[in-house]
């Protein structure tokens, strides 16, 4: 079932307007611009009539009054179902050029976030490699690894893992705006295959580390013990994981042609 025009236009800009909010990526002139112009056009509720009304209290000469009289006529007696119509299909137009003016910076949009998740991801990757962030803060003050480096490790580590939190979201909207549906997937599979590389984690242990809400760094800490390898994916070749993903398929019985019926007789299928 087709969405609703204002639906699918309200979603595009809310894309829009949340990575720029989110992600600091401001929508490109052209979208801004066109995004604007609907609005204009709804504001204008009987331009033809105000003009009416100007030319008359200005003075103006018989014809071109006798023009706007018709033409406002026109406009008032216009049905709800006709003004509906003719404002559909403007937005339509508008839609549709608005996507095309988008598309032009989605796929460097995507780029630039994903540049800054896998900044924070090898950040992150290289604090856990000092020291295990669910460690328990005593250990860092009088433990053996008591050191500056990994006291400062254990603190960074749960800010990079915050940040993750955060550049994941801009990513899988820059995603969306690039045409790659991340949002709504089985088991959350799109979300997780689009920040995360199984290596050689399981599936089963990629979608139980992605559902950990423990620890200092939950999730993300969870996918390193896994094994698994943070970064952001290309939006090419892009696909969602799902548990079942290296399950080896299930085995059907041979077709055997000959059925052997109780009494023993044998009969052809």
């Amino acid at each position: 079932m087709t969405m609703p025009l204002d639906q699918r236009i309200t979603d595009h800009r809310d894309l829009v307007l949340a990575l720029r909010d989110n992600g600091g990526i401001d929508p490109p002139p052209q979208w801004s611009t066109l995004d604007q112009r609907p609005t204009n056009l709804l504001e204008l509720q009987s331009p033809t009539v105000d003009r009416l009304k100007k030319a008359v209290a200005d003075g103006a000469d018989n014809d071109e009054l006798i023009q706007l009289r018709a033409e406002a006529l026109a406009e008032i007696s216009a049905l709800p179902t006709f003004v509906a119509q003719l404002n559909n299909a403007i937005a339509d137009d508008i839609y549709r050029k608005m996507l095309d003016a988008y598309a032009k910076h989605a796929q460097a949009n995507y780029q630039q976030v994903a540049a800054e998740f896998d900044s924070a991801a090898k950040s992150f990757t290289d604090c856990v490699a000092i020291v295990d962030p669910d460690s328990p803060a005593e250990e860092l003050v009088i433990g053996a690894a008591a050191t500056d480096e990994t006291r400062k490790a254990w603190a960074d580590a749960a800010l990079h893992a915050a940040r993750l939190g955060q550049l994941s979201v801009v990513l899988a909207t820059a995603a969306e705006l690039a045409g790659v549906s991340v949002g709504g997937q089985p088991f959350d599979g799109a979300r997780l295959a689009l920040v995360a590389d199984a290596a050689s984690s399981t599936r089963a242990e990629l979608f139980t580390a992605w559902n950990c809400t423990t620890g200092r760094t939950t999730r993300w800490g969870a996918l390193l013990k896994a094994r698994a390898h943070l970064r952001a994916h290309p939006l090419d070749g892009f696909k969602a994981y799902h548990p079942d993903d290296d399950k080896p398929p299930p085995q059907l019985e041979p077709f055997d042609p000959v059925v052997r019926r109780r009494s023993g007789r044998a009969v052809v299928v």
